[in-house]
């Protein structure tokens, strides 16, 4: 590959690299690329042999094959696209000029690169992801709040409901777990008698009725006086020595007895939803920082967080005015021309 001379000997490495692959990335953007283009070769070739025989399902499939090809495809070409212009855009001989007073060491000029690049994207979906968040989660407070109303007010009528109407345990007990993946079903249920406490009842009724085969005298019994503090205490008699017979789970049998009910439950759900502010962080929450979208200052925000809380870069006149020059060529709009007082602005005003 051929390099303008501008270019510093470790960035064309490091450019070469991701381009057309190395020892650490086996396969670069433009072997992808031409990986994908050879797919949809081959999707193409099966489409005119399909349509030869008219195989109308396997058509319908080919072509919505040949859709998602093409969209792999662009973004591959997008991506490699851009690594070229950080080579050959003669913009970028200024950027490097200014970089080379701000960079001590080779891995610093990687990690430019790697921020130029990976600063751009389509923050759009992610604006969108946080008005969704905030929509659901005034929705969920607003849901939770009513359903606990409505249980409290069924409970004040004096008919006996359903157990799943007031208690935790037994919604576990009677709730299987409905994931796609089988295992977890399976799981749910031999773990569900530990969780609720039941895992001794069967147990207890052998033990029973060995009680009952074989009686123990009043010499053979002790009493053993369970938690209980300024509760009720849980006393029973067992035989001396007898191993087995005292329940470990007591504890927690008792302690779901006195656990709060599902309408407490859902108001604490619905005071959390009211409480949430749904957020992006990182570099996405960076870009979107800004309160309406912009092309240009969501590409400024996230480079700047790479290059300043990433990598703890300074923020020097020369390093924002290579920013500017970096912004320009990788977002390669027209109508697009970052200025040093558009990064300045854009960082000096997170809400604007």
């Amino acid at each position: 590959m051929k390099f303008p001379a501008y270019v510093p000997q470790v960035v064309r490495t490091y450019l070469t690299g991701m381009l057309e692959g190395s020892e650490h990335k086996k396969n670069g953007w433009n072997t992808s690329l031409e990986s994908s283009q050879q797919e949809i070769m081959e999707i193409e070739k099966a489409i005119e042999r399909s349509s030869g025989r008219g195989e109308v399902e396997i058509l319908d499939s080919l072509h919505k094959q040949r859709i998602e090809a093409v969209k792999l495809r662009d973004v591959l070409a997008a991506e490699a696209e851009c690594l070229q212009r950080l080579i050959h855009d003669e913009r970028m001989r200024n950027a490097y000029a200014l970089l080379i007073y701000e960079i001590s060491d080779d891995e610093q000029w990687c990690w430019v690169i790697d921020a130029a690049w990976a600063a751009r994207g389509d923050f759009g979906e992610y604006r969108e992801r946080l008005k969704l968040a905030e929509e659901q989660k005034t929705e969920i407070a607003d849901s939770a709040a009513k359903l606990a109303s409505q249980l409290d007010r069924f409970s004040e009528i004096g008919i006996t409901g359903p157990d799943e109407f007031y208690s935790v345990r037994d919604l576990l007990r009677k709730t299987d777990n409905d994931d796609s993946r089988a295992t977890n079903l399976q799981i749910w249920k031999d773990m569900r008698k530990h969780v609720v406490g039941d895992h001794h009842q069967q147990d207890r009724k052998l033990e029973k009725q060995q009680e009952l085969d074989f009686p123990l005298s009043e010499s053979d019994r002790i009493m053993v006086v369970g938690y209980g503090n300024s509760q009720p205490f849980n006393i029973r008699f067992v035989s001396v020595g007898a191993q087995g017979t005292f329940d470990p789970q007591a504890d927690l049998r008792y302690g779901w007895e006195k656990a709060p009910p599902l309408a407490a439950l859902l108001r604490t759900v619905a005071k959390a939803a009211e409480n949430f502010e749904p957020a992006e962080d990182g570099m996405i929450g960076a870009a979107i920082a800004s309160r309406q979208g912009s092309v240009k200052s969501e590409y400024i925000r996230a480079l700047a967080y790479l290059l300043f809380d990433r990598y703890k870069f300074e923020a020097t006149i020369r390093l924002l005015r290579a920013m500017a020059i970096i912004a320009t060529v990788v977002l390669n709009k027209s109508e697009i021309d970052v200025t040093y007082d558009d990064v300045r602005k854009a960082l000096s005003r997170p809400s604007a």
